[in-house]
């Protein structure tokens, strides 16, 4: 069986998002990464991107930005493999996982209004750049494990993907809404790394997919590094 450190896979992933050291000009039309019979786009790499609130110019993306995203992406797919996207779209009290994004607000009421527009189709993303501007962070989920939400769970059930928006007020008096990540803007890497925890062999079951997986990544961006799950530049 391989062996892989969940530790040293948490480094490799954030030493490749913080190195930033050049530009991938981006075909609009032509697919970033493949696993089997699916596809990253590149369209959808700029997407992806854009929410996480990284530097973009029309189809240029930071290289370095650019393969961690499609290393997280090529991860999320490997673990749908070995059913933890399953266990995530089951919802939080299934997984013991929570992937939240919020944004605080002045009372329950208002905070209530935006949850009922969210439930109405708006989105998230949209409102924060339209309402929110100086809020950036609140685009990016922090994912979690159940224990480490104290008290607040309890405003929490029954919270999924597909039933992603709740109204919180916390012990120390702040109003919340709050959002449960859908799997297109996860990172799989957090999710490999909070399940581990209880399932020690997942890592090892995504590790070994890995290296038998059909994944092939765009040349521009690099090739895929089954090893540590990471797309390293070629040459």
């Amino acid at each position: 069986m391989i062996r892989r450190s969940p530790a040293r896979l948490a480094l490799a992933l954030t030493a490749a998002a913080l190195a930033l050291s050049g530009c991938s000009t981006l075909g609009a039309d032509d697919v970033a990464a493949r696993v089997g019979d699916a596809e990253l786009s590149h369209d959808e790499l700029k997407e992806r991107s854009s929410k996480l609130g990284l530097p973009i110019d029309d189809a240029v993306v930071v290289a370095d930005d650019a393969r961690a995203i499609t290393a997280t992406w090529i991860a999320t797919e490997l673990i749908r493999e070995v059913g933890l996207i399953d266990r995530y779209e089951a919802g939080g009290e299934t997984s013991g996982i929570w992937c939240l994004s919020f944004f605080q607000v002045g009372n329950i009421d208002e905070a209530q209004a935006y949850v009922d527009r969210l439930d109405a189709g708006e989105d998230w993303h949209a409102i924060l750049a339209a309402e929110l501007p100086d809020l950036p962070n609140a685009a990016r989920a922090q994912c979690q494990p159940t224990e480490s939400l104290g008290e607040s769970i309890t405003q929490l059930t029954g919270m999924s993907p597909s039933d992603p928006h709740r109204t919180v007020a916390t012990p120390d008096g702040l109003t919340l809404v709050v959002r449960m990540q859908p799997v297109d803007e996860v990172n799989g890497f957090e999710l490999m790394s909070l399940a581990q925890a209880t399932d020690p062999s997942l890592i090892d079951a995504v590790l070994e997919l890995a290296m038998t997986a059909d994944v092939s990544v765009d040349p521009q961006l690099g090739a895929f590094s089954p090893e540590d799950l990471s797309v390293v530049p070629l040459g």
